[in-house]
């Protein structure tokens, strides 16, 4: 049987040093070991999330484990923590959606705490403050020129991913933003 690569995280030393630098306000961490798919459909053809229908396109559902980033009408972003990609990937194929395991080319960055609202705010075009951007909902836009999907998982916290050849540009700006 060959041997299946696990990605190893890409900002282990700056987050190791992160306290000392961003205080209890602002928590940052990488997500490592998460299971990442891009779902492609035709038009009308959408898959379920079990017997739910998907989100609508910005909005984040979850399931079972599972939640779907609604990218566009005819994508999504199948994300989860404890299914291996094969498993989730037999979630959602039914010879109509294609499936393709991402994850190697992802980082997920987690800010958390209440200087995290703020500090994306400030940084990327859409609008970011709680009204506009709450709970289960996901936003594609670009920081620093870089394009990144903020996904809203409480009012505190947020989930960004980037391609990961982009990873250590963004966390250079989000530190120096953070500290500076």
């Amino acid at each position: 049987m060959p041997e299946i690569l696990t990605p190893e995280p890409l900002l282990a030393e700056e987050l190791a040093a992160w306290p000392q630098r961003g205080g209890d306000e602002l928590a940052v961490s990488e997500h490592t070991g998460r299971t990442i798919l891009r779902l492609e459909w035709r038009a009308g053809l959408e898959p379920q999330l079990g017997a739910k229908p998907l989100p609508t396109v910005g909005a984040v559902a979850t399931s079972a484990g599972v939640s779907l980033l609604r990218t566009s009408p005819v994508s999504a972003m199948a994300v989860s923590d404890a299914l291996a990609p094969g498993r989730l990937a037999e979630e959602f194929f039914d010879g109509r959606t294609s499936v393709v395991d991402v994850s190697h080319g992802f980082v997920v960055l987690r800010l958390q705490g209440m200087l995290a609202r703020p500090l994306l705010d400030g940084m990327a075009p859409p609008d970011l403050s709680e009204p506009a951007f709450r709970p289960s909902t996901l936003r594609r836009t670009q920081i620093a020129g870089l394009g990144v999907m903020i996904h809203c998982v409480d009012a505190d916290g947020f989930e960004l991913y980037v391609d990961r050849s982009y990873a250590w540009s963004l966390w250079q700006y989000l530190s120096r933003r953070a500290c500076g």
